[in-house]
């Protein structure tokens, strides 16, 4: 079946926490997507284990490198790309099991969708396990707190689910910035004139959004990234 959606991962810092987000995207509920992985240069750890995970997931993965002394150059992202649709998620954080789903249900022609990621202690990302990302249970507020992480009020916010998560994201519509941890659009709506995949190509995305009249949404109550 041809793929519709394309997740990108920004250049990965933290090569330890990668294996456990790619498990992430084994327990998606929408699971007509490829994921790319951006990496600054090739990494001999992440090539020593890939290989075996990529036989282990339902889902196609597509590695892109840039040269050592060089950011990724656009073009070389972009050829690489054979949807129609593009999810920018961070690379160090795991994604609950409706994190692909929300934004194919939020997603309409002259929006662009932003969320963030939820951070949690490293204590908390240390213990968990492939069991506890299968299982959704790393997701829970209770779990976390029972695990080291000092959960806020605004925790209770930004683990929603359903109709309440998508009550919050109307109310709280602010900070519509386009990012590289939690955001999608359409490919067709991705103006840049930047040569690097970096923050200024975001910076660039954001401006061309804001010329062309492509208006935000917010999603970040209602798509759960740990990290």
């Amino acid at each position: 079946m041809q793929k519709n959606i394309s997740v990108i991962l920004s250049p990965n810092k933290k090569t330890e926490r990668l294996k456990k987000v790619l498990l992430g995207y084994n327990t998606q509920t929408y699971r007509n997507f490829e994921l790319i992985i951006t990496f600054d240069q090739a990494d001999s750890e992440i090539n020593s284990w890939l290989p075996d995970l990529k036989e282990d997931v339902f889902y196609t993965i597509k590695e892109i490198y840039s040269n050592v002394d060089e950011n990724l150059q656009i073009e070389n992202l972009l050829e690489n790309i054979e949807t129609d649709y593009i999810i920018f998620a961070n690379s160090n954080s795991i994604p609950r099991f409706d994190f692909i789903e929300q934004h194919v249900k939020k997603r309409e022609e002259g929006f662009y969708l932003v969320g963030s990621k939820n951070t949690i202690s490293k204590e908390s990302f240390n213990k968990i396990n492939q069991q506890d990302i299968y299982s959704g249970d790393c997701f829970e507020l209770h779990w976390l707190k029972d695990n080291g992480n000092r959960n806020n009020f605004q925790d209770r916010l930004r683990y929603s689910k359903g109709l309440f998560g998508s009550i919050l994201n109307f109310v709280f519509s602010d900070n519509l910035k386009f990012n590289s941890e939690n955001a999608s659009l359409w490919k067709k709506d991705m103006i840049y004139e930047k040569k690097y995949f970096n923050d200024d190509f975001f910076q660039d995305i954001m401006q061309a959004l804001q010329k062309n009249n492509i208006k935000g949404k917010q999603i970040k109550y209602t798509t759960v990234l740990i990290g």
